[in-house]
């Protein structure tokens, strides 16, 4: 009825794909959070996509385990089928890394608030399979869920969710934000990025997710050295800087982590607001928001003080979760009108290239791509570039 895929699209490029699984603890983080225990460290997983030349014959690597999907399917109401954990992929478990290069570009993602680490699988697959490593960080209490590899399953917290909870004041305010779609000065979008801001950060949550990314940079560093056991050892491609991206709470994270870190080179925010330190801020990378209408004025700041190369692309009738395996997984979800009415597989190429020609321009450095080239209908471009 709906139209769900039972398999993932297959990858658009030359390599077949591997997924290397692992839990990272960080020592010098803890008690993150005023409800765990006082020696609790905090421990990241990451799902590593890979390029590789072969399989081995082995079967496809599962897409996500029960218990995120349940965690899922009960914060939409049912809306996403638990079945969902039984999505057929097209990555494999720990399958070789490629020889053909001797090293790999590497970009890290970061899900939407209360998502999972597997949200965005099919982009995450296509990239590696044109020759990135990808690195897609979970963020512990507040993901969806989020599952180790001793089998240890941490949900989404109760209080931080009762804390981050609107008034019914903050919901009027939101609802009139997002109903302004029309353009409006660089002035008016910097008091509604103002004002969503101080609706959505009733915590930090924004600098604990900037932590875990710059803290899984530092593990990436290792890994390449060898001084953490991986088949990653001597493959990434570091000195290129590390891309970064994200959804919604992902996307405000990746130009966070843009704006305090030198060893991110540049970045793309999928969909999201602006809810971080750099509301005011030059994060001095470029950078790209990709999204739907609400975002041109909602996520403008970043457009309006960036001076390096920015853009922004307007996805015309595209809804927030649709920037997501879900639009092929869970069309169930456009009951309350989710993912938009644009075609699955146009809608997820549209932004699939988006992200693929900004890499290859700003971390491949591939000067002779013009973004503007990029062409689409009911698709608005708007570029600002480097003085």
């Amino acid at each position: 009825m709906f139209g769900n895929l039972k398999e993932l699209p297959k990858p658009i490029g030359k390599y077949t794909v591997g997924v290397l699984k692992t839990d990272f603890l960080d020592k010098s983080r803890q008690k993150v959070f005023s409800f765990e225990k006082d020696d609790a460290f905090r421990e990241i997983p990451v799902a590593i996509f890979y390029p590789s030349d072969g399989t081995e014959r082995k079967e496809t690597a599962p897409y996500a385990s029960v218990e995120e999907i349940e965690s899922l399917s009960k914060m939409t109401k049912g809306l996403v089928s638990k079945k969902t954990s039984q999505t057929k992929t097209c990555f494999y478990d720990e399958v070789p890394i490629s020889t053909s290069e001797e090293r790999f570009p590497v970009i890290m993602y970061s899900h939407g608030y209360g998502s999972y680490l597997m949200q965005d699988a099919t982009l995450l697959t296509n990239l590696a399979s044109l020759g990135y490593i990808v690195v897609s960080i979970g963020h512990p209490y507040e993901s969806g869920c989020v599952k180790y590899l001793d089998g240890r399953a941490i949900k989404i917290n109760e209080s931080i969710m009762n804390d981050k909870k609107p008034s019914k004041e903050d919901l009027k305010t939101e609802k009139k934000l997002y109903k302004k779609q029309k353009k409006c000065s660089d002035a008016k979008s910097m008091e509604m990025a103002v004002m969503m801001n101080e609706i959505v950060c009733s915590c930090d949550s924004v600098k604990i997710w900037e932590s875990d990314s710059r803290f899984i940079a530092d593990k990436l560093e290792l890994l390449d050295k060898g001084i953490v056991n991986s088949i990653l050892a001597g493959k990434l491609k570091l000195e290129l800087g590390i891309g970064i991206m994200g959804h919604s709470f992902g996307g405000t994270t990746a130009a966070q982590v843009c704006l305090n870190d030198s060893r991110f080179s540049c970045g793309i925010n999928l969909d999201g607001g602006t809810y971080g330190d750099y509301l005011y801020k030059d994060i001095k990378k470029p950078f790209m928001i990709v999204g739907g209408d609400w975002i041109e004025n909602l996520a403008r700041t970043t457009f309006i003080h960036n001076t390096e190369d920015t853009y922004m692309t307007i996805i015309k009738g595209a809804k927030h979760f649709a920037f997501a395996d879900a639009v092929f997984i869970a069309r169930q979800m456009n009951l309350l009108n989710l993912l938009g009415k644009r075609d699955k597989f146009e809608f997820h190429e549209i932004y699939t290239t988006y992200t693929i020609k900004f890499f290859e321009k700003y971390l491949l450095g591939n000067k002779n791509i013009e973004l503007k080239d990029i062409k689409y209908n009911e698709v608005k471009f708007m570029e600002k570039k480097k003085k």
